[in-house]
Protein backbone atom coordinates (compact mmCIF):
# COMPACT_ATOMS: atom_id res chain seq x y z
CA UNK A 1 0.00 0.00 0.00
CA UNK A 2 1.46 3.36 -1.05
CA UNK A 3 1.84 6.01 1.66
CA UNK A 4 -0.30 9.11 1.33
CA UNK A 5 2.04 11.98 0.58
CA UNK A 6 1.36 15.69 0.99
CA UNK A 7 1.33 16.01 -2.78
CA UNK A 8 -1.27 13.28 -3.28
CA UNK A 9 -3.38 14.75 -0.48
CA UNK A 10 -3.27 18.12 -2.20
CA UNK A 11 -4.33 16.53 -5.48
CA UNK A 12 -7.24 14.78 -3.76
CA UNK A 13 -8.41 18.06 -2.22
CA UNK A 14 -8.08 19.80 -5.57
CA UNK A 15 -10.18 17.10 -7.29
CA UNK A 16 -12.77 17.38 -4.54
CA UNK A 17 -12.98 21.16 -4.90
CA UNK A 18 -13.25 20.92 -8.68
CA UNK A 19 -16.06 18.36 -8.51
CA UNK A 20 -18.00 20.35 -5.92
CA UNK A 21 -17.52 23.54 -7.94
CA UNK A 22 -18.75 21.76 -11.08
CA UNK A 23 -21.83 20.52 -9.21
CA UNK A 24 -22.53 24.01 -7.87
CA UNK A 25 -22.21 25.53 -11.35
CA UNK A 26 -24.47 22.76 -12.69
CA UNK A 27 -27.13 23.57 -10.08
CA UNK A 28 -26.91 27.31 -10.72
CA UNK A 29 -27.15 26.86 -14.49
CA UNK A 30 -30.58 25.28 -14.18
CA UNK A 31 -32.08 27.88 -11.86
CA UNK A 32 -34.69 28.91 -14.41
CA UNK A 33 -36.24 25.49 -14.79
CA UNK A 34 -35.63 21.81 -14.24
CA UNK A 35 -36.77 21.12 -17.79
CA UNK A 36 -34.66 23.15 -20.21
CA UNK A 37 -35.82 20.88 -23.00
CA UNK A 38 -39.31 22.14 -23.78
CA UNK A 39 -41.52 20.00 -26.01
CA UNK A 40 -44.70 21.12 -27.71
CA UNK A 41 -46.95 20.05 -30.56
CA UNK A 42 -48.40 21.77 -33.58
CA UNK A 43 -51.00 20.18 -35.85
CA UNK A 44 -52.19 21.28 -39.27
CA UNK A 45 -55.67 19.85 -39.62
CA UNK A 46 -57.28 19.90 -43.05
CA UNK A 47 -60.93 18.93 -43.30
CA UNK A 48 -63.54 19.75 -45.93
CA UNK A 49 -61.06 22.10 -47.61
CA UNK A 50 -60.50 24.19 -44.45
CA UNK A 51 -57.24 24.53 -42.53
CA UNK A 52 -56.98 24.96 -38.76
CA UNK A 53 -53.63 24.94 -36.90
CA UNK A 54 -53.65 23.70 -33.29
CA UNK A 55 -50.65 24.24 -30.98
CA UNK A 56 -50.15 22.72 -27.52
CA UNK A 57 -47.63 24.06 -25.01
CA UNK A 58 -46.84 23.48 -21.34
CA UNK A 59 -47.78 26.51 -19.24
CA UNK A 60 -44.38 26.31 -17.50
CA UNK A 61 -42.62 27.04 -20.80
CA UNK A 62 -44.31 30.43 -20.95
CA UNK A 63 -44.15 31.21 -17.23
CA UNK A 64 -40.37 30.77 -17.22
CA UNK A 65 -39.74 33.20 -20.10
CA UNK A 66 -42.76 35.33 -21.00
CA UNK A 67 -44.87 37.54 -18.73
CA UNK A 68 -48.24 39.03 -19.67
CA UNK A 69 -50.56 41.30 -17.72
CA UNK A 70 -53.81 39.83 -19.00
CA UNK A 71 -55.34 37.23 -21.29
CA UNK A 72 -55.94 39.69 -24.14
CA UNK A 73 -52.24 40.61 -24.30
CA UNK A 74 -51.35 36.93 -24.46
CA UNK A 75 -53.95 36.28 -27.18
CA UNK A 76 -52.59 39.13 -29.25
CA UNK A 77 -49.05 37.81 -28.82
CA UNK A 78 -49.98 34.29 -29.89
CA UNK A 79 -51.91 35.55 -32.93
CA UNK A 80 -48.57 35.65 -34.75
CA UNK A 81 -47.31 32.34 -33.33
CA UNK A 82 -47.59 30.59 -36.70
CA UNK A 83 -47.52 31.55 -40.36
CA UNK A 84 -48.80 29.47 -43.26
CA UNK A 85 -48.09 29.68 -46.98
CA UNK A 86 -49.82 27.74 -49.77
CA UNK A 87 -47.73 27.41 -52.93
CA UNK A 88 -45.73 30.48 -51.86
CA UNK A 89 -48.74 32.64 -51.01
CA UNK A 90 -49.12 33.78 -47.38
CA UNK A 91 -52.48 33.13 -45.70
CA UNK A 92 -54.20 35.49 -43.27
CA UNK A 93 -55.30 34.31 -39.84
CA UNK A 94 -59.10 34.57 -39.83
CA UNK A 95 -59.51 33.71 -36.16
CA UNK A 96 -57.34 32.68 -33.20
CA UNK A 97 -58.09 31.50 -29.69
CA UNK A 98 -56.25 30.52 -26.47
CA UNK A 99 -57.53 27.98 -23.93
CA UNK A 100 -56.20 25.85 -21.06
CA UNK A 101 -56.67 22.19 -20.17
CA UNK A 102 -56.67 20.06 -17.02
CA UNK A 103 -53.02 19.08 -17.48
CA UNK A 104 -51.73 22.68 -17.09
CA UNK A 105 -51.36 23.07 -20.83
CA UNK A 106 -52.01 26.02 -23.15
CA UNK A 107 -53.84 25.33 -26.39
CA UNK A 108 -53.70 27.73 -29.33
CA UNK A 109 -55.99 27.65 -32.37
CA UNK A 110 -55.46 29.51 -35.66
CA UNK A 111 -58.08 29.27 -38.41
CA UNK A 112 -57.10 30.01 -42.02
CA UNK A 113 -60.34 29.15 -43.83
CA UNK A 114 -60.55 27.27 -47.12
CA UNK A 115 -57.25 26.40 -48.79
CA UNK A 116 -56.08 24.54 -51.86
CA UNK A 117 -52.67 23.83 -53.35
CA UNK A 118 -49.80 21.35 -53.51
CA UNK A 119 -47.25 22.70 -51.01
CA UNK A 120 -48.00 23.94 -47.49
CA UNK A 121 -45.27 25.81 -45.60
CA UNK A 122 -45.68 26.19 -41.84
CA UNK A 123 -43.46 28.46 -39.74
CA UNK A 124 -43.64 28.34 -35.95
CA UNK A 125 -42.17 31.35 -34.13
CA UNK A 126 -42.69 30.52 -30.44
CA UNK A 127 -40.08 27.74 -29.88
CA UNK A 128 -37.17 30.15 -30.43
CA UNK A 129 -38.62 32.49 -27.77
CA UNK A 130 -39.09 29.75 -25.17
CA UNK A 131 -35.83 27.80 -25.04
CA UNK A 132 -32.82 27.11 -27.21
CA UNK A 133 -33.51 23.38 -26.74
CA UNK A 134 -37.23 23.52 -27.47
CA UNK A 135 -38.49 20.77 -29.78
CA UNK A 136 -41.83 20.93 -31.55
CA UNK A 137 -43.63 17.95 -33.05
CA UNK A 138 -45.25 18.98 -36.32
CA UNK A 139 -48.15 16.89 -37.61
CA UNK A 140 -50.27 17.11 -40.74
CA UNK A 141 -53.76 15.67 -40.31
CA UNK A 142 -56.12 15.33 -43.26
CA UNK A 143 -59.72 14.20 -42.80
CA UNK A 144 -58.97 13.10 -39.19
CA UNK A 145 -56.01 10.90 -40.26
CA UNK A 146 -52.40 11.77 -39.46
CA UNK A 147 -50.44 11.51 -42.68
CA UNK A 148 -47.10 13.13 -41.83
CA UNK A 149 -45.01 13.98 -38.76
CA UNK A 150 -41.87 16.10 -38.56
CA UNK A 151 -39.75 17.81 -35.88
CA UNK A 152 -39.07 21.55 -35.58
CA UNK A 153 -36.55 23.43 -33.42
CA UNK A 154 -35.88 27.08 -32.70
CA UNK A 155 -33.11 27.12 -35.32
CA UNK A 156 -35.14 25.20 -37.89
CA UNK A 157 -38.70 26.39 -37.39
CA UNK A 158 -40.18 25.92 -40.87
CA UNK A 159 -41.25 22.93 -42.90
CA UNK A 160 -42.86 22.48 -46.31
CA UNK A 161 -45.33 19.65 -46.78
CA UNK A 162 -45.58 18.35 -50.33
CA UNK A 163 -49.08 16.90 -50.49
CA UNK A 164 -48.03 14.73 -53.42
CA UNK A 165 -45.07 13.14 -51.60
CA UNK A 166 -45.65 12.86 -47.84
CA UNK A 167 -43.35 10.95 -45.48
CA UNK A 168 -44.53 8.35 -43.01
CA UNK A 169 -45.67 9.78 -39.62
CA UNK A 170 -43.89 7.02 -37.71
CA UNK A 171 -40.23 7.84 -37.10
CA UNK A 172 -38.55 5.53 -34.61
CA UNK A 173 -35.29 7.46 -34.64
CA UNK A 174 -36.90 10.84 -34.01
CA UNK A 175 -38.75 9.69 -30.88
CA UNK A 176 -35.65 7.80 -29.74
CA UNK A 177 -33.59 11.00 -29.87
CA UNK A 178 -36.40 12.93 -28.19
CA UNK A 179 -36.25 10.49 -25.26
CA UNK A 180 -32.45 10.80 -25.01
CA UNK A 181 -32.65 14.60 -25.05
CA UNK A 182 -35.45 14.64 -22.51
CA UNK A 183 -33.45 12.71 -19.89
CA UNK A 184 -30.25 14.62 -20.73
CA UNK A 185 -31.97 17.94 -19.96
CA UNK A 186 -34.26 16.56 -17.24
CA UNK A 187 -32.04 17.83 -14.44
CA UNK A 188 -34.46 16.91 -11.66
CA UNK A 189 -34.63 13.27 -12.81
CA UNK A 190 -30.83 13.13 -13.08
CA UNK A 191 -30.25 14.63 -9.63
CA UNK A 192 -32.69 12.12 -8.11
CA UNK A 193 -30.71 9.24 -9.61
CA UNK A 194 -27.39 10.81 -8.68
CA UNK A 195 -28.51 11.20 -5.05
CA UNK A 196 -29.58 7.54 -4.99
CA UNK A 197 -26.26 6.32 -6.34
CA UNK A 198 -24.09 8.66 -4.30
CA UNK A 199 -23.78 6.30 -1.31
CA UNK A 200 -24.02 2.93 -3.08
CA UNK A 201 -20.83 0.99 -3.80
CA UNK A 202 -22.16 -2.50 -4.63
CA UNK A 203 -22.86 -3.19 -8.28
CA UNK A 204 -25.81 -5.47 -7.46
CA UNK A 205 -27.55 -2.73 -5.49
CA UNK A 206 -26.94 -0.21 -8.28
CA UNK A 207 -28.39 -2.64 -10.83
CA UNK A 208 -31.50 -3.08 -8.67
CA UNK A 209 -31.95 0.69 -8.30
CA UNK A 210 -31.70 1.32 -12.04
CA UNK A 211 -33.92 -1.69 -12.87
CA UNK A 212 -36.73 -0.81 -10.47
CA UNK A 213 -36.62 2.89 -11.38
CA UNK A 214 -36.90 1.89 -15.05
CA UNK A 215 -39.81 -0.51 -14.40
CA UNK A 216 -41.66 2.07 -12.33
CA UNK A 217 -41.39 5.02 -14.67
CA UNK A 218 -42.12 2.81 -17.70
CA UNK A 219 -45.43 1.77 -16.12
CA UNK A 220 -46.68 5.29 -15.39
CA UNK A 221 -45.15 6.69 -18.58
CA UNK A 222 -47.20 4.27 -20.66
CA UNK A 223 -50.44 4.64 -18.70
CA UNK A 224 -50.30 8.43 -18.59
CA UNK A 225 -49.15 8.88 -22.20
CA UNK A 226 -52.08 6.75 -23.34
CA UNK A 227 -54.35 8.78 -21.00
CA UNK A 228 -55.38 5.71 -19.00
CA UNK A 229 -54.51 7.82 -15.96
CA UNK A 230 -54.27 11.62 -15.82
CA UNK A 231 -52.46 13.50 -13.07
CA UNK A 232 -51.93 17.28 -13.42
CA UNK A 233 -48.33 18.47 -13.54
CA UNK A 234 -49.15 20.79 -10.63
CA UNK A 235 -49.23 17.63 -8.48
CA UNK A 236 -46.52 15.58 -10.20
CA UNK A 237 -43.76 18.20 -10.37
CA UNK A 238 -43.77 19.13 -6.63
CA UNK A 239 -43.65 15.43 -5.67
CA UNK A 240 -40.62 14.97 -7.94
CA UNK A 241 -38.96 17.83 -6.06
CA UNK A 242 -39.87 16.17 -2.73
CA UNK A 243 -38.28 12.90 -3.91
CA UNK A 244 -35.00 14.73 -4.52
CA UNK A 245 -35.07 16.37 -1.09
CA UNK A 246 -35.91 13.09 0.65
CA UNK A 247 -33.07 11.08 -0.87
CA UNK A 248 -30.55 13.90 -0.34
CA UNK A 249 -31.47 14.26 3.35
CA UNK A 250 -31.34 10.51 3.81
CA UNK A 251 -27.76 10.58 2.51
CA UNK A 252 -26.86 13.12 5.19
CA UNK A 253 -28.70 11.85 8.26
CA UNK A 254 -28.79 8.05 7.82
CA UNK A 255 -25.59 6.14 8.42
CA UNK A 256 -26.80 3.20 6.31
CA UNK A 257 -29.09 3.31 3.31
CA UNK A 258 -31.01 0.08 2.72
CA UNK A 259 -33.61 -0.96 0.17
CA UNK A 260 -32.91 2.01 -2.07
CA UNK A 261 -34.36 0.00 -4.91
CA UNK A 262 -37.74 0.37 -3.17
CA UNK A 263 -37.34 4.15 -2.94
CA UNK A 264 -36.34 4.18 -6.62
CA UNK A 265 -39.46 2.21 -7.50
CA UNK A 266 -41.93 4.31 -5.46
CA UNK A 267 -40.66 7.67 -6.63
CA UNK A 268 -39.99 6.24 -10.10
CA UNK A 269 -43.75 5.92 -10.54
CA UNK A 270 -44.01 9.68 -10.03
CA UNK A 271 -41.07 10.48 -12.30
CA UNK A 272 -42.75 8.42 -15.02
CA UNK A 273 -45.72 10.79 -14.89
CA UNK A 274 -43.26 13.62 -15.48
CA UNK A 275 -41.85 11.85 -18.55
CA UNK A 276 -45.38 11.19 -19.80
CA UNK A 277 -46.20 14.87 -19.82
CA UNK A 278 -44.02 15.26 -22.90
CA UNK A 279 -45.80 12.57 -24.92
CA UNK A 280 -49.23 13.63 -23.68
CA UNK A 281 -48.60 17.25 -24.67
CA UNK A 282 -47.53 16.37 -28.20
CA UNK A 283 -50.18 13.70 -28.73
CA UNK A 284 -48.72 10.35 -29.78
CA UNK A 285 -51.95 9.01 -31.22
CA UNK A 286 -54.17 6.22 -30.00
CA UNK A 287 -54.40 2.45 -30.33
CA UNK A 288 -51.67 0.75 -32.34
CA UNK A 289 -50.45 4.12 -33.72
CA UNK A 290 -49.12 5.01 -30.27
CA UNK A 291 -47.01 1.86 -29.76
CA UNK A 292 -43.99 2.89 -31.82
CA UNK A 293 -43.63 6.45 -30.44
CA UNK A 294 -44.13 5.19 -26.88
CA UNK A 295 -41.56 2.40 -27.15
CA UNK A 296 -38.93 4.47 -28.96
CA UNK A 297 -39.28 7.43 -26.58
CA UNK A 298 -39.02 5.14 -23.55
CA UNK A 299 -36.00 3.39 -25.07
CA UNK A 300 -34.39 6.78 -25.63
CA UNK A 301 -34.91 7.69 -21.98
CA UNK A 302 -33.25 4.43 -20.91
CA UNK A 303 -30.29 4.84 -23.28
CA UNK A 304 -29.68 8.38 -22.05
CA UNK A 305 -30.07 7.34 -18.42
CA UNK A 306 -27.65 4.40 -18.71
CA UNK A 307 -25.09 6.47 -20.63
CA UNK A 308 -25.05 9.14 -17.92
CA UNK A 309 -24.82 6.55 -15.13
CA UNK A 310 -21.87 4.84 -16.86
CA UNK A 311 -20.08 8.18 -17.00
CA UNK A 312 -20.73 9.04 -13.35
CA UNK A 313 -20.21 5.68 -11.61
CA UNK A 314 -16.46 5.22 -12.31
CA UNK A 315 -15.78 8.66 -10.83
CA UNK A 316 -17.89 7.95 -7.73
CA UNK A 317 -16.31 4.55 -7.20
CA UNK A 318 -12.82 6.03 -7.41
CA UNK A 319 -13.70 8.78 -4.96
CA UNK A 320 -15.28 6.31 -2.53
CA UNK A 321 -11.79 4.99 -1.75
CA UNK A 322 -10.84 8.36 -0.28
CA UNK A 323 -11.35 9.18 3.40
CA UNK A 324 -13.04 12.49 2.66
CA UNK A 325 -15.76 10.88 0.52
CA UNK A 326 -18.17 9.95 3.34
CA UNK A 327 -17.24 12.78 5.68
CA UNK A 328 -17.17 15.70 3.23
CA UNK A 329 -18.08 14.84 -0.34
CA UNK A 330 -21.41 13.05 0.32
CA UNK A 331 -22.77 15.64 2.80
CA UNK A 332 -21.81 18.63 0.65
CA UNK A 333 -23.16 17.12 -2.59
CA UNK A 334 -26.34 15.96 -0.87
CA UNK A 335 -26.81 19.40 0.70
CA UNK A 336 -26.54 21.10 -2.70
CA UNK A 337 -28.98 18.58 -4.19
CA UNK A 338 -31.43 19.16 -1.32
CA UNK A 339 -31.23 22.92 -1.91
CA UNK A 340 -32.02 22.39 -5.61
CA UNK A 341 -34.99 20.18 -4.69
CA UNK A 342 -36.24 22.77 -2.21
CA UNK A 343 -35.95 25.50 -4.83
CA UNK A 344 -37.99 23.46 -7.31
CA UNK A 345 -40.57 22.62 -4.63
CA UNK A 346 -41.12 26.29 -3.82
CA UNK A 347 -41.11 27.23 -7.50
CA UNK A 348 -43.67 24.57 -8.39
CA UNK A 349 -46.07 25.18 -5.51
CA UNK A 350 -46.00 28.94 -4.96
CA UNK A 351 -45.11 30.52 -8.29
Amino acid sequence: MKPVTAKSGKINRTCLNLILAALLIFLCSMSLSAHDLGVSAISLEMKDGKLVVYSNYARADFDAVLKFNNAEDFKEFTKKAVAVEIDGMALNVLDNDVSTDNADGLNLRHSFGEVSGEKIKITSFLPSKLSSNHVQILKLIRNDKEISRQFLTGDDNSYVFDLEDLSSPNSFGQFLMLGIKHIAFGFDHLLFLFALLLVISRFGEIARIVTFFTIAHSITLSLAALEVITVPSSIVEPIIAVSIIYVALENIFKTEQTKRWLIAYVFGLVHGLGFAGVLRDIGIGSGTDSIMPLLSFNLGVEIGQIAIILLVLPVLWKLQRKKFYRTKFVPVCSGLIAIAGLYWLVERTIY
